[in-house]
Protein backbone atom coordinates (compact mmCIF):
# COMPACT_ATOMS: atom_id res chain seq x y z
CA UNK A 1 0.00 0.00 0.00
CA UNK A 2 1.19 3.58 -1.21
CA UNK A 3 1.91 6.44 1.87
CA UNK A 4 1.32 9.96 1.61
CA UNK A 5 3.80 12.41 2.83
CA UNK A 6 2.33 15.89 3.58
CA UNK A 7 4.51 18.38 4.14
CA UNK A 8 4.30 21.12 6.90
CA UNK A 9 5.84 23.65 4.99
CA UNK A 10 3.81 23.89 2.16
CA UNK A 11 0.59 23.95 3.90
CA UNK A 12 1.99 26.95 5.68
CA UNK A 13 2.42 28.71 1.96
CA UNK A 14 -0.81 28.32 0.88
CA UNK A 15 -1.94 29.74 4.38
CA UNK A 16 0.55 32.80 3.60
CA UNK A 17 -0.51 32.47 -0.03
CA UNK A 18 -4.68 32.64 0.76
CA UNK A 19 -4.09 35.84 4.30
CA UNK A 20 -2.42 37.41 0.96
CA UNK A 21 -5.22 37.07 -1.35
CA UNK A 22 -7.31 37.66 1.40
CA UNK A 23 -5.60 40.98 2.20
CA UNK A 24 -5.59 42.12 -1.30
CA UNK A 25 -7.09 45.56 -2.14
CA UNK A 26 -10.31 46.02 -4.24
CA UNK A 27 -7.88 48.25 -6.67
CA UNK A 28 -5.87 45.13 -7.71
CA UNK A 29 -8.77 42.99 -8.81
CA UNK A 30 -10.19 46.61 -10.34
CA UNK A 31 -7.23 47.17 -12.60
CA UNK A 32 -5.99 43.46 -13.40
CA UNK A 33 -7.78 40.53 -12.42
CA UNK A 34 -11.36 41.40 -13.58
CA UNK A 35 -10.58 42.98 -16.44
CA UNK A 36 -8.83 40.12 -18.13
CA UNK A 37 -11.82 37.85 -17.53
CA UNK A 38 -13.92 40.71 -18.78
CA UNK A 39 -11.56 41.12 -22.07
CA UNK A 40 -12.65 36.86 -22.74
CA UNK A 41 -16.44 37.20 -22.09
CA UNK A 42 -16.77 40.28 -24.30
CA UNK A 43 -14.84 38.71 -27.08
CA UNK A 44 -16.63 35.62 -26.59
CA UNK A 45 -20.45 37.76 -26.42
CA UNK A 46 -19.14 40.03 -29.45
CA UNK A 47 -18.86 36.52 -31.68
CA UNK A 48 -22.39 35.92 -30.82
CA UNK A 49 -24.24 39.54 -31.26
CA UNK A 50 -27.23 39.44 -33.76
CA UNK A 51 -26.98 42.05 -36.53
CA UNK A 52 -29.49 43.23 -38.30
CA UNK A 53 -30.97 43.34 -41.73
CA UNK A 54 -29.67 47.24 -42.53
CA UNK A 55 -26.12 45.69 -41.41
CA UNK A 56 -25.80 47.48 -38.41
CA UNK A 57 -24.86 45.10 -35.35
CA UNK A 58 -24.68 45.53 -31.29
CA UNK A 59 -21.27 44.18 -31.22
CA UNK A 60 -19.48 47.09 -32.15
CA UNK A 61 -21.13 48.85 -29.15
CA UNK A 62 -20.12 46.35 -26.19
CA UNK A 63 -17.29 47.84 -23.90
CA UNK A 64 -16.37 46.15 -20.37
CA UNK A 65 -17.33 48.39 -17.38
CA UNK A 66 -16.25 47.63 -13.95
CA UNK A 67 -17.86 49.16 -10.76
CA UNK A 68 -17.20 48.83 -7.44
CA UNK A 69 -20.53 47.67 -4.75
CA UNK A 70 -20.70 47.17 -1.06
CA UNK A 71 -19.34 43.60 -1.74
CA UNK A 72 -16.37 45.09 -3.45
CA UNK A 73 -15.68 45.29 -7.50
CA UNK A 74 -17.61 43.09 -10.21
CA UNK A 75 -17.05 43.28 -13.89
CA UNK A 76 -19.80 43.91 -16.39
CA UNK A 77 -19.88 43.23 -20.39
CA UNK A 78 -22.92 44.90 -22.42
CA UNK A 79 -24.43 48.20 -24.16
CA UNK A 80 -25.09 51.76 -22.22
CA UNK A 81 -27.62 54.08 -23.72
CA UNK A 82 -28.16 57.56 -22.73
CA UNK A 83 -27.60 59.23 -19.07
CA UNK A 84 -29.09 57.22 -17.47
CA UNK A 85 -27.13 53.99 -18.72
CA UNK A 86 -30.27 52.36 -19.39
CA UNK A 87 -29.18 48.35 -20.85
CA UNK A 88 -29.82 48.33 -23.92
CA UNK A 89 -28.09 45.07 -24.51
CA UNK A 90 -30.57 43.16 -21.89
CA UNK A 91 -33.65 44.45 -24.51
CA UNK A 92 -31.67 42.95 -27.65
CA UNK A 93 -31.18 39.58 -25.43
CA UNK A 94 -34.91 39.28 -23.75
CA UNK A 95 -36.75 41.75 -26.65
CA UNK A 96 -39.24 44.48 -25.14
CA UNK A 97 -42.44 45.48 -26.07
CA UNK A 98 -41.62 49.64 -26.49
CA UNK A 99 -42.22 52.10 -29.78
CA UNK A 100 -40.84 49.35 -32.01
CA UNK A 101 -41.61 45.84 -30.62
CA UNK A 102 -38.64 43.48 -30.84
CA UNK A 103 -38.52 39.54 -29.81
CA UNK A 104 -35.49 38.39 -28.04
CA UNK A 105 -32.27 37.24 -29.38
CA UNK A 106 -30.03 35.74 -26.48
CA UNK A 107 -26.56 35.84 -27.09
CA UNK A 108 -25.08 36.97 -24.16
CA UNK A 109 -26.62 34.30 -21.72
CA UNK A 110 -24.59 31.13 -24.57
CA UNK A 111 -21.92 33.24 -24.72
CA UNK A 112 -21.75 33.49 -20.61
CA UNK A 113 -22.22 29.88 -20.62
CA UNK A 114 -19.78 29.05 -23.59
CA UNK A 115 -16.99 30.81 -22.17
CA UNK A 116 -17.03 30.23 -18.53
CA UNK A 117 -14.14 28.09 -18.14
CA UNK A 118 -11.87 30.43 -20.29
CA UNK A 119 -13.34 33.57 -18.17
CA UNK A 120 -12.31 31.40 -15.03
CA UNK A 121 -8.81 30.73 -16.71
CA UNK A 122 -7.91 34.43 -17.90
CA UNK A 123 -8.91 35.66 -13.65
CA UNK A 124 -7.00 32.97 -12.32
CA UNK A 125 -3.80 33.85 -14.82
CA UNK A 126 -4.17 37.67 -13.67
CA UNK A 127 -4.35 36.57 -9.78
CA UNK A 128 -1.57 34.15 -9.94
CA UNK A 129 0.54 36.52 -11.45
CA UNK A 130 -0.10 39.30 -9.00
CA UNK A 131 0.13 36.55 -6.09
CA UNK A 132 3.69 36.03 -7.45
CA UNK A 133 4.88 39.63 -7.44
CA UNK A 134 4.58 39.54 -3.64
Amino acid sequence: MGRIYINAERLDSVEAMLQKLIDTEDIVLEEKVLPAGADVLLNAVRDQAPQRSDGSHIKKKLETRIKSGPDGPWALVGVWNGPDDVPVAYFVEYGHAGRKPAPPHPYMAPAAEQAETAVMEAVMKALYEYMEGL
